[in-house]
């Protein structure tokens, strides 16, 4: 996916952004070798931490929901359909080059495919990895 960064925070050792994507803003840890350049294009991949059951909800298929991500506070929301589910393994799809892939440790509710996926976090649980297309 590709993101803008629009702000650069430091906080201790971390490197803290804020990005506008095509489908809403994200918040989270940089995690690229070089620093990040205010107001300039990366590709991203994320890796989304500890998400537990108490932080997503599922939404029945049969509504037509927004997808996208937001940042509210310190929490980003993310809203997204659920692709698939391989036993372990539940792929949430955002946009056409944007599958995430999130593992709930205790599946506290039936996530079904196709439903509409609502979760969030802490953006501390969120960490960038820049990546260069050839």
């Amino acid at each position: 996916m590709q993101i803008i960064i629009n702000a650069i925070e430091h906080q201790g050792e971390d490197i803290i952004v804020n990005c506008d994507l095509d489908i809403g803003m994200l918040k989270g840890i940089w995690k690229g070798k070089s620093p990040p350049v205010l107001n300039s294009h990366y590709y991203v991949e994320l890796t989304l931490d500890d998400l537990i059951p108490e932080q997503i909800k599922a939404l029945p298929r049969n509504k037509k929901y927004i997808i996208g991500v937001g940042v509210k506070n310190d929490d980003v929301l993310f809203a997204g359909i659920c692709e698939d589910y391989d036993g372990e393994i539940y792929y949430i799809r955002f946009e056409c080059d944007w599958l995430e892939m999130i593992d709930i440790k205790e599946d506290a509710q039936s996530i079904h495919l196709e439903d509409n996926i609502l979760f969030w976090m802490d953006y501390h649980q969120v960490q960038i990895f820049p990546y260069d297309i050839l």
